[in-house]
């Protein structure tokens, strides 16, 4: 979360927010009804949740939030909210009610509306920032529901299955710019948790990419579902991974995206996203005979 933003809610918090009904408290004749949507006095949980932008915007929003039943009291609506949420989501709606309260200010101050579309917009612009040094992986996130190509990239979905005898499937799916499929790669082996196996996976995702890259040059974009994965790569500290097995993997992987920057880069996406590799993943864990060995088709079947 960028420091702004943290500031902005302590205020917040605070009651330290310069609404309509907390002048009111001190100048009578300042009218305490919100002046965009003059249906309720504008206190913080009010232009932050419930004001016409604030609840249309929460509603369209990566969270799907429906905020008209919360307190009218901001700590209480913040806290309601955020107990279901991770970290991740937390910056997120942080930094959404920011832009609510930037979007107020330029209403009032300079006459001109925001859409939710730009506000959620805005959002997604100011959580790709990252601190000082922090250049490894670049760490973006997408909100589609179906696969698209992405930048003119060569871009790679990759996924595993894990069972709780340990048996794992791990597979990726290689798709150009145009998103024509190139090549896929499936292999049963051995885990010692979910995200060992998800590590295994990126790793040699990782390593498919680089092979290739190198002779021609191209940027790959990898895709994965697992954000305490992605979110891990880009920690200094690996004291609170979720299983010490994953350790060396992940030290390599931060190795090789380090010694080659421009040729990679990891994305979190949600699972619908790369269900094909999902189904892949599956069926090496459940059919091992097969995939013993490495099988690298470029014509598979995912249904």
């Amino acid at each position: 979360m960028i420091p702004r933003v943290k500031v902005f809610i302590w205020r917040a918090i605070q009651d330290g927010l310069l609404t309509s009904e907390r002048l009111h408290r001190t100048i009578h004749q300042i009218d305490a009804q919100c002046p965009i949507c003059a249906t309720s006095e504008e206190t913080a949980s009010h232009v932050l949740f419930k004001c016409t932008i604030a609840r249309l915007s929460c509603f369209s929003s990566q969270l799907s939030l429906r905020t008209e039943a919360l307190s009218d009291t901001f700590i209480e609506a913040l806290s309601a909210i955020s107990e279901n949420l991770d970290n991740t989501q937390y910056s997120y709606l942080c930094t959404l009610l920011w832009c609510f309260w930037k979007a107020r200010n330029i209403i009032l101050f300079q006459g001109q509306n925001t859409t939710p579309q730009q506000l959620l917009q805005q959002v997604m612009e100011i959580n790709s920032w990252a601190p000082k040094g922090m250049q490894t992986p670049k760490l973006k996130r997408m909100s589609e529901s179906t696969f698209t190509a992405l930048d003119g990239c060569n871009t790679m979905m990759v996924d595993a299955s894990w069972d709780q005898q340990n048996n794992t499937g791990l597979a990726f799916l290689n798709f150009d710019s145009r998103q024509k499929l190139r090549w896929t790669y499936a292999q049963y082996l051995k885990a010692q948790s979910p995200f060992h196996a998800e590590t295994m996976g990126l790793l040699m995702a990782v390593k498919h990419a680089i092979t290739h890259n190198i002779q021609q040059a191209n940027q790959t974009i990898i895709l994965t579902d697992c954000r305490n994965l992605v979110e891990t790569l880009s920690k200094d500290s690996l004291d609170e991974i979720p299983c010490w097995h994953a350790e060396v993997h992940i030290h390599e992987i931060q190795h090789l995206l380090n010694n080659h920057p421009d040729l990679i880069e990891i994305r979190y996406v949600p699972r619908q996203v790369i269900q094909a590799a999902h189904k892949l993943a599956n069926r090496a864990r459940v059919d091992r005979d097969r995939f013993q060995a490495p099988v690298l088709n470029p014509f598979p079947t995912l249904d």
